[in-house]
């Protein structure tokens, strides 16, 4: 892929007026994987719990990719054993970090990316936290924990033929 990207400034002299500007690019086809049930972390409401997790990359493309840094900005979450500029070859896969979340005891859901930068591409993986509690609602009715609605619950599944 080339081109010029050509650039009209307000000028009077017609000649400094344009500017052309050559480029050249390659375009990689690929994509770097993850396993999705590891970035989904539980939090204990009432509990102050720590969960940890290995995170797994691997290389879809047809070149040699260096995860030179990853980062992550939410205090709940740290990461350990992560050498920067790891290269994985293609169709490479491996652990590049751990992954350590810590609860603070609330219900939160949230989302949070962890974000790998490569020599090719960004990568923003999310990190699920989830309470795991089932809410149901009743037509009209206010949402509420399922536990706590079971008790005032009348349902009529009609008959059921066997």
């Amino acid at each position: 892929l080339h081109g010029k990207l050509q650039l009209i400034v307000n000028d009077t002299d017609a000649v400094s007026a344009t500017l052309a500007v050559p480029y050249k690019a390659n375009v990689l086809y690929g994509s770097l994987g993850f396993m999705n049930d590891k970035t989904k972390f539980l939090a204990t409401p009432g509990r102050v719990t720590s969960t940890m997790r290995a995170i797994m990359v691997s290389n879809n493309f047809s070149v040699p990719i260096l995860i030179r840094s990853a980062k992550i900005d939410d205090p709940s979450f740290k990461i350990s054993h992560f050498q920067p500029d790891t290269v994985l070859q293609p169709g490479e896969a491996a652990s590049l970090m751990h992954l350590e979340y810590t609860s603070n005891g609330t219900s939160a859901l949230c989302t949070r990316d962890l974000e790998l930068a490569t020599n090719v591409t960004a990568m923003k993986i999310p990190l699920q936290v989830y309470h795991g509690n089932l809410h149901c609602q009743i037509e009209h009715g206010p949402l509420q924990e399922c536990s706590a609605a079971a008790n005032s619950l009348d349902l009529n599944m009609g008959i059921l033929s066997v």
